[in-house]
């Protein structure tokens, strides 16, 4: 999952590096949401999303997770599975923090969908509406498309190999959206 248009024209925006909740999952190309003072995995249909996380930064924000010392950490990081287990005491101990791009509105965002596109109807259509897959943030529910509202709005479906579509993000954090 990544921003390949930004809707209010721009060529990169500033990352938000927010500390990660005690005890919770990020994962990197997954949504974020903002919660309770911190950072989490935005993986339920009813969230209001926050931005894609595109990694992980220890200290003051400028050292990568994968080039940091352990001792600069604790909780689980995966670089081959692209996620972070916060410890349970991450927000006073060490904060570790998620390097996420908020998602505006009008942004376009590339997203692969967990099954063939059109299996279920809908899905491979512009104007559907399709939500975010509740075992995987990094991806959308193919057989959650719908005329109803829901996360997101088919806007396109990229000539590209794959189960991947071009969506907008009806259900976020910013701007009340």
């Amino acid at each position: 999952m990544k921003i390949v248009k930004y809707g209010d024209g721009a060529t990169s925006r500033p990352y938000s590096h927010d500390v990660i909740l005690n005890s919770a999952t990020v994962f990197q190309q997954g949504l974020a949401k903002l919660a309770n003072g911190g950072i989490d995995g935005s993986d339920a249909v009813t969230d209001k999303h926050y931005g894609i996380c595109e990694g992980f930064v220890v200290g003051d924000g400028n050292v990568p997770i994968e080039n940091a010392l352990s001792s600069q950490y604790d909780g689980t990081f995966s670089e081959s599975g692209g996620y972070y287990t916060a410890a349970s005491d991450n927000q006073t101990d060490k904060k570790v923090k998620a390097k996420v791009m908020p998602v505006q509105p009008n942004d376009v965002i590339r997203v692969e969908a967990d099954d063939t596109l059109g299996t279920t109807t809908g899905s491979d259509t512009i104007g559907y509406y399709i939500d975010v897959l509740t075992t995987d943030e990094r991806k959308v529910d193919e057989s959650s498309a719908s005329s109803s509202v829901a996360n997101f709005l088919i806007v396109g479906i990229p000539d590209i190999p794959g189960n991947w579509l071009d969506v907008k993000l009806v259900e976020g954090q910013i701007f009340g959206q």
